[in-house]
């Protein structure tokens, strides 16, 4: 009996840390992909042709955030913030919820803080447009394709 019981525990608890492997997540509007040119710290989000490069394969986590360089590094909305222009960074994943982000079935990703979408900046398709956080509006820059 308290075999079993352990094994349902462990059962229960592993599968809150279980991940789903999302690799590109593609904007809509530009059919471009989510990237970082580098996994330091404060780097902005931004899109690129899709290439499937380790700075284009986000994970999704059971803790709602998107994860790239191997799981360290987190999309974040930068020093907290939560108005309509806020930029769209990485940083070191920490829980917080700046860095948990909603799927919705309209396409779009809301950040759980902000309840503001993730959109390409100025419903822009050029290589490099930079992503940030902005009133959902439902526009083709702010729907995004998962995996």
């Amino acid at each position: 009996m308290m075999f079993r019981l352990l094994c349902d525990l462990h059962t229960r608890l592993g599968s809150r840390n279980r991940t789903e492997a999302l690799k590109l997540v593609r904007a809509v509007g530009a059919g471009k992909c989510l990237n970082v040119p580098s996994t330091t710290a404060g780097t902005q989000a931004r899109i690129w042709p899709c290439s499937g490069q380790p700075a284009q394969n986000w994970t999704y986590t059971t803790g709602n955030q998107l994860t790239v360089g191997g799981g360290t590094m987190c999309l974040d909305a930068y020093n907290n913030q939560t108005s309509a222009g806020t930029k769209v960074i990485i940083w070191s994943c920490n829980g917080q919820t700046n860095q948990q982000w909603l799927r919705n079935s309209d396409g779009s990703i809301t950040g759980v803080q902000s309840g503001l979408c993730l959109d390409v900046t100025g419903a822009s398709t050029a290589d490099g447009a930079l992503v940030q956080l902005w009133t959902c509006h439902g526009g083709s820059n702010q729907r995004w394709t998962l995996g």
